[in-house]
This record gives structure tokens, C-alpha cells and sequence, in this order.
């Protein structure tokens, strides 16, 4: 007890300072403990130069004055001066919502991107659905889930590598773009829906650049996690979603495609060449990969309150960061990145991008005390700014996007293209068969599948001369047009590729160029394509034989084509001219020429050569012809056709005589024009119910002939000067017969109890007075149904005995009136009809 009374402790004394500090004083004291205070500054906030002690860091002194009087509400912000300027801030406070504030946002934005993604996969979803649960939770699945799971992945990993390093940030807030409901319940059409994201902004609560930071490097790395972590989630998205999508979504209505970033379109086509079609119904998985890496890219953007503005003053500092020069160079890059990406040619997703980030830009782009640094000075090491960079331009330039992230295909419906490869001349092999190939490519350019047929069309629905041909379709057979031709279905984004071979068999003669038609029939109807096969030759025919008649003159005419050199002559003969019966008279020769041979410097568009009738130039010993030494065998022309028609038109019964003829009694299609329509639609001309039954071509201009039965009766109206053609293959360009239509009167002429309406085409003729024929050629009679006499005018041509008139007339009065003729014994006689001035003509030509 005793050592207890009397033991004592003792104290150590404190100074009592006579005057309180104020709070300027006590942080001025704090500070003293670390720096000299060299001079105070004025300002709003209490600031002074100091130097550093002898032995101590000042980067280091500063993170122990922080750490103290962080505890009162206080932060020191160290600036480079002579040497160094501290500056006393408060701590921000309340910055940091409550956790309802978070679960409304992320609740909306559950929302908000479900309606988004709806849109999204609406019409473009296989049968069945991508989950089986219906549109609303196949999209809040496949799109909304793994979206909201990146973003809160995300906020997590930022705020704990933000904690580890002592500092405290907020999560993630995701802004919900309302705006979006008025799409999904149908006020706005989709075609305007510029921003379908469902996600108006990812931000943070509180905003990252309000928080204080202690240093440049932590303001890096921490900035740039919550990009990366989008955009490398987003990458993964994609290729799950591109391995999980369909080849084929028959989809019903135009769809919004997804355009992929640069490093997934680079790989996306190593594994699918169509991946650009394949995206329009993309798995929505895909979809919100899309999402993340637009949203992770455009935050890399070195703008203000952006983690790419926050990456920017780690690397180069605030002052660097944010000098006029620096923000002069941005505004002009993002002006060219805009023009680039077309964000000035209308209004698009770029467009609403470029608003929301040039106020930002403009008003805070050069504020150098945003983000708030308190040791900006200590900068950063060479392998942080090094990581940082090689991060943010890989990540920038593999998640950049294309110029229209989103698009809209209206034309999703795009027809089937048709490519042809030029034809080569055709080259004679060693057996003697000249041989060349056609190649030809369909692609189907649109988002829906398309079948096709294509097949080949001759001239006059049989063979071009002497070539055939053989498809070779690749196993694109599955369809075909009358079972030929090549046809498959063709899916969207694919083509096929097949051959047409084409060769010449013929031995005696050479090839001649040919024209024929390939036909392809689609979902849309028929297509017609003209094409030409030609020779390997210096010079060749490149049509048949036809009757021209100009000015009076009738020739036979030969198209030529090829090309020789310029000190080479072309030499035409005729190798069986006169070989058939020998006369004093020449009956032809080559126009421009006095004989049937002709040396010219170059190649004329034809040759044609003059006869003294149209029945001399249909003889056979002209269809051979000679080209430098070639011979070529061309088809006989036939005698041009006339179709002779009162101006109130042909009156038509079902009886013999007055019927349609012997060119229209197999029925098929007239039309105005020398090609056919390839139509299976065109119907007959309606009868009418009660009145006459009349067709005006000039009116109708094409359909099915009618069938005329018991007491009806049809007008057939054609308009003087044109041609009309009869086709009957309907899916055959080629007509049958072509006439040219002349005013005059309405004639039937009856040969061998066959009536015809197109007569100017009748003819005969003899050799030594024998018919070549049959006697009944030169025997014939003309049914005049009207009550108007036609005259009628019989020449005699040539220099030999005329014909032997057996049975005429100098008219046609109604009724039937027969003519009949003997040839002379003259060495060549001809017979042929010609309408003239509202009269017949009938010419008879004798030759010796």
C-alpha cells in the first residue's frame, strides 16, 4: 500500500498555444509535417508552394498527408510549380445513390432492351423460336440477359480493382431509352427507328471523372476495365451467336441486320461466305454482342466524362490533355471519323452519336480539373503507358465498327442476278469438232431463298444451225424449265455456277455465227438474255439467208462479221451458182458486182445479191457461200409475208373458207412486234355479251387466238404498218411466223382445198415446163367475201415464153374465182402474188 501512495508518474508538458487554430492553420500545420511551406497562394481553396524535406519522396509524402486528413473531409491535389503547388480540396460527399436508384435503372433497362431486342429478332426467328418460350423471353434471354450479366460483370470487377487500390467508386447505372416503347406497340414504323438499343447511355453512379484519383496510372487502368470487359464479352457473344445462327430463316418481312465489328468480319468470312446475309436473322446472342462492342467502342471515344477522355489524361495529362491544340486536332478527327462513317449524308445511328458527344467536347474539353488527379505529377511508368496503350488501340481497332452498325434492308427481297461470261469464239479441235463454253453465275443478293430455271431457246425453237449444245449444271438439276436447262433453289447470300458447252459437228461445212436466247424463269416470271456463238474464222455469216425488199429491188441478204488484216482482201463466191440449169440470162448476181463473185478490200456489214424475182433468189445453189476459200451453209429464206387487211379488219367465221387460214389453224398467241411475250398469262380476247365480237390489235395488242365456234364470229382488227407476230411456244421469244400488216382487201386464197389468209407468199415454179412441185402449185382460186370487185392484173416477166393462161380473171368479184396457169417450156419459169393499190398481182416469170 505504502509503494502505491507513494509512488509517482510523470508527465510529459504541452505547449497551450494561446490563440485556437482555425481549420487553414491546422492544414497548414499537417502539411508542414512532410513539405516546406515556401508561400501561401490565394484562391478559393487554400493552396501553397512548398518544397520537399531533405530525404523524403514527394509523391510518396503526399499519399501520407491524404491518408491523414482524408479522416476530415479533406484531399491534397499536388501541381508541377517552382517546385510544387498543394491545393487543399474538400472530399466530394453524397455522391452515391441509394440501391434503389440502381434497381429502378436496371430494372428499366431489363425492359427497355427486351422491347429492343423484340424488334430485333421479330420476323427473323426460325420455326419454333431461338429458346421455345415465345418472342418476349426469347429476346430477354438471348439478348437482355447477357447484356445486363456483361455490364453488372463489369461494375464488379471496376469497383473491386478500384477498392484494391484504395479507391471507391460506383457501380454501373445503365440509362433505359424509354423512346423505344413507341416502337414495340406500333406508333412509329421500324424504318425510323434509328437507335434500337433499348439503352440510351452506360454510365456510372457517381460519374467516374467526379471521383477523386490518386494518380494518372490508376485513373488508366482503371478506366479502361469497364470497356474491355464489354467489348471482350461482346467478341465472345459473337462467335457463339454466328456458330448458333441458322444457314437459313425464312423471314417475312425486311429485316435489321447486324453489321460486325472489323475483327469479327475478318474471321467471320474465313468460316461463312455468307455471313453478310446470315446476319440479317442472327442469333440473339449475336445481337447483343453487337450491342456491347458499339457501346464499348464509342466509350473508348477520348472525350470528356468517356473512359477513352479518362485514358486520354492518364496518358498525356490533363494539361497535354486538354490545351486547345489538342482539342482543336480531336475536334477535326472526329469530324473525319463522322464524315468516314457517313454520319453526315442523312440521320443515323453516327448522327445521334456525334450530338451526344460534341457538347461534351465543346464545353468540357478543355476543363484541365476534370477528372479530379491529386498526384498528376508522379505520371505514369514506361510499362503501365505502354500496357495502356497497346490495349486501348487493339481494343479500339478490333471493336471498330462499320459505317452502319445497324441496318435496314428494304430491298431484302432483291431479285436473282444473272452474270454471263463473254463467249469465245468457238476453236476446232483435233477431231475436228469446234468446241466453245459459256459460264454462267446466279446470285441471289437478297435474304429470302430463290428458285430458278434456265435453259437455252433456238431460233425458230429448234437448233442454231448446226451447233448443239449440252448443260452442264454441277448438280444444280433440281429444277428446270419443260425438262430442260439447269434450276435449283438458291439460297440467300449463295450462287451457283454451271456451264453451257457448245459445239459444232457438222463436217461438210463451217460454223457460222448464230444467235440464241438462254430463258430464265424465276419467282418474278421469265427472263430473256440474247447471246451469240461465232467462230474461230477471219470472216463468217453470222445470220441465215433473208428476203429483203428495197425500193422495189428484192435481194437475198447475208449478215457477215470477223475481221482481217489491212493488206488482205475478202473473196466471195458462190460455189453452186448455175449449177442447177444453165439460162442465156444471168437471174442474179452480188450487188455491186456484175457476177456471183466479188474481191473486196474489207468485210461489209452483208452480202447480198440481186435477183430479177423473189422465186429466183429462194433457189438452193444460193445458200452456199465462199468466204476466202470457206464454205458456209445457210438456210433458204422464205418469201416475206403480208397480211392483206381491210381497215374495219378481218371478219372471221368457223367455216373453211372464212376461218383463220392455214398459218393461224394450230391456234397460239399474236402479238404486236417480231419477238414474243414469255408470258402464260395472256388470256383470250373476251367476247362480248351482247354486239360484235372484235379485237382491235392497236388496242389489245397481244393475246390467245379464239376458238370460233357455231354462229359466233370475231373482227380481227390490225393496224396498217406494223408487224405481228404468231408464237406458239410460250416460253419461246422466237415467233412461228412474222408478217407485216398492209391495208388493202379482205382475199382468201384456196390452194388444194387449204384456205389462206396470208397469201403473198404463194408461189410456183418450173423448170423445162415441169412444176417442181405439183401441178396443183400453179392452180388456185381467190374468195372475195365482200361485194366489192378486187382487181386483178397478170404480168408476164422474164425474157422466155410466157405462161399459159388456163383459167382467169381481171377481177374478184364476190364469191370464189379460180386461176389457173401451164409454165412454158422456158428453162425457168416462176409464179408468185403481190398485193398492189387495193389490187392482186399476179406475176409470171419465164427465163431461158
Amino acid at each position: 500500500m505504502d509503494d502505491d501512495n507513494n509512488s509517482t508518474v510523470d508527465l510529459e508538458q504541452m505547449t497551450a498555444h494561446k490563440k485556437a487554430w482555425d481549420q487553414h492553420a491546422l492544414l497548414a500545420n499537417i502539411l508542414s509535417r512532410e513539405y516546406y511551406l515556401l508561400e501561401q497562394i490565394g484562391g478559393r481553396w487554400p493552396s501553397w508552394i512548398i518544397d520537399v524535406k531533405q530525404d523524403r519522396d514527394v509523391h510518396e509524402s503526399l499519399k501520407k498527408i491524404n491518408s491523414h486528413i482524408a479522416k476530415l473531409g479533406w484531399m491534397a491535389r499536388l501541381s508541377d510549380d517552382d517546385p510544387w503547388l498543394v491545393t487543399i480540396l474538400p472530399m466530394p460527399d453524397r455522391q452515391f445513390p441509394t440501391i434503389k436508384v440502381h434497381l429502378f435503372l436496371w430494372s428499366m433497362t431489363a425492359l427497355t432492351a427486351t422491347l429492343a431486342g423484340s424488334l430485333w429478332i421479330e420476323n427473323t426467328t426460325p420455326e419454333g423460336g431461338w429458346f421455345g418460350y415465345g418472342l418476349f423471353l426469347d429476346s430477354f434471354i438471348g439478348f437482355t440477359l447477357p447484356i445486363l450479366a456483361t455490364l453488372f460483370l463489369a461494375s464488379v470487377i471496376q469497383v473491386k480493382a478500384a477498392a484494391k487500390q484504395g479507391l471507391r467508386v460506383g457501380h454501373i447505372a445503365p440509362i433505359p431509352d424509354i423512346s423505344i416503347a413507341f416502337w414495340s406497340v406500333g406508333l412509329f414504323s421500324p424504318s425510323t427507328l434509328i437507335w434500337p438499343f433499348g439503352l440510351l447511355l452506360i454510365s456510372s453512379l457517381p460519374r467516374m471523372s467526379s471521383r477523386p484519383w490518386d494518380n494518372r496510372s490508376q485513373l488508366g487502368t482503371i478506366s479502361i476495365i469497364s470497356p474491355a470487359v464489354m467489348i471482350c464479352s461482346g467478341f465472345i457473344l459473337w462467335a457463339i451467336g454466328i456458330f448458333l445462327t441458322p444457314e437459313l430463316v425464312n423471314i417475312v418481312s425486311a429485316p435489321r441486320s447486324i453489321e460486325p465489328p472489323l475483327i469479327v468480319e475478318l474471321l467471320a468470312v474465313l468460316f461463312y461466305d455468307d455471313i453478310p446475309i446470315r446476319l440479317a436473322w442472327a442469333h440473339p446472342l449475336a445481337k447483343a454482342g453487337s450491342v456491347l462492342t458499339f457501346f464499348g467502342w464509342v466509350s473508348l471515344l477520348p472525350i470528356p466524362t468517356f473512359p477513352g477522355g479518362r485514358l486520354m489524361v492518364s496518358r498525356l495529362g490533363s494539361v497535354m490533355a486538354r490545351n486547345s491544340g489538342t482539342q482543336v486536332r480531336l475536334f477535326f478527327v472526329i469530324l473525319i471519323f463522322a464524315w468516314l462513317f457517313k454520319a453526315f449524308d442523312g440521320f443515323s445511328v453516327w448522327t445521334l452519336v456525334l450530338a451526344l458527344i460534341l457538347p461534351f467536347l465543346y464545353y468540357m474539353g478543355g476543363e484541365p480539373r476534370v477528372p479530379i488527379v491529386l498526384d498528376e505529377p508522379a505520371g505514369l511508368n514506361l510499362k503501365t503507358e505502354k500496357r495502356l496503350g497497346i490495349f486501348f488501340f487493339l481494343f479500339f481497332m478490333l471493336a471498330l465498327p462499320s459505317q452502319s452498325p445497324v441496318l435496314l434492308h428494304d430491298e431484302w427481297q432483291s431479285p436473282l442476278e444473272f452474270e454471263f461470261d463473254e463467249i469465245e469464239a468457238a476453236s476446232r479441235g483435233d477431231d475436228g469438232v469446234w468446241m466453245t463454253n459459256l459460264t454462267i453465275k446466279i446470285i441471289n443478293p437478297s435474304f429470302v431463298q430463290h428458285s430458278y430455271a434456265i435453259d437455252v431457246v433456238r431460233e425458230g425453237g429448234q437448233s442454231i444451225g448446226e451447233w448443239d449444245y449440252e448443260w452442264d449444271c454441277k448438280g444444280e438439276d433440281s429444277l428446270n424449265i419443260n425438262g430442260l436447262g439447269c434450276g435449283e433453289e438458291l439460297s440467300p447470300g449463295k450462287f451457283a455456277t454451271f456451264a453451257l458447252k457448245i459445239s459444232w459437228n457438222q463436217s461438210l461445212y463451217s460454223p457460222m455465227g448464230e444467235n440464241f436466247s438462254l430463258l430464265m424463269s424465276t419467282e418474278e416470271g421469265y427472263q430473256i438474255q440474247s447471246l451469240q456463238v461465232s467462230p474461230g474464222l477471219e470472216v463468217y455469216p453470222s445470220s441465215d439467208w433473208n428476203i429483203v425488199e428495197d425500193n422495189g429491188e428484192v435481194k437475198r441478204c447475208i449478215k457477215l462479221d470477223g475481221d482481217i488484216g489491212p493488206e488482205e482482201s475478202l473473196i466471195v463466191s458462190f460455189p453452186n451458182a448455175n449449177t442447177a440449169f444453165t439460162t442465156e440470162t444471168r437471174l442474179y448476181w452480188i450487188e455491186g458486182q456484175t457476177d456471183m463473185d466479188a474481191n473486196l478490200s474489207e468485210i461489209p456489214d452483208g452480202i447480198c445479191v440481186i435477183g430479177l424475182d423473189p422465186i429466183i433468189l429462194r433457189a438452193w445453189d444460193l445458200n452456199h457461200i465462199s468466204l476466202n476459200g470457206i464454205t458456209f451453209a445457210a438456210t433458204m429464206p422464205a418469201k416475206p409475208l403480208k397480211a392483206i387487211v381491210p381497215q374495219d379488219g378481218w371478219k372471221i367465221f368457223a367455216g373453211d373458207i372464212q376461218g383463220y387460214g392455214a398459218e393461224f389453224a394450230t391456234g397460239g398467241l399474236l402479238t404486236q412486234g417480231e419477238q414474243c411475250p414469255i408470258d402464260s398469262h395472256i388470256s383470250t380476247p373476251p367476247s362480248p355479251l351482247d354486239g360484235d365480237w372484235i379485237w382491235d390489235m392497236s388496242v389489245r395488242k397481244e393475246g390467245q387466238i379464239p376458238a370460233i365456234v357455231n354462229e359466233t364470229n370475231l373482227t380481227l382488227i390490225m393496224e396498217e404498218g406494223v408487224n405481228v407476230s404468231l408464237c406458239q411456244n410460250q416460253l419461246n421469244p422466237n415467233p412461228q411466223t412474222t408478217f407485216a400488216v398492209e391495208q388493202g382487201p379482205e382475199l382468201i386464197l384456196v390452194r388444194s382445198n387449204i384456205s389462206h389468209r396470208l397469201w403473198s407468199n404463194i408461189w410456183a415454179a418450173a423448170t423445162n415446163g415441169s412444176l417442181i412441185s405439183s401441178d396443183s402449185m400453179s392452180t388456185f382460186s381467190f374468195y372475195n367475201p365482200s361485194n366489192i370487185s378486187i382487181p386483178v392484173m397478170v404480168t408476164n416477166e422474164g425474157s422466155g415464153s410466157p405462161w399459159q393462161v388456163i383459167n382467169s380473171s381481171t377481177s374478184l368479184d364476190q364469191g370464189m374465182t379460180e386461176f389457173s396457169f401451164m409454165p412454158s417450156n422456158s428453162t425457168f419459169s416462176t409464179m408468185w402474188i403481190s398485193h398492189q393499190d387495193g389490187g392482186v398481182v399476179i406475176h409470171l416469170g419465164s427465163y431461158i
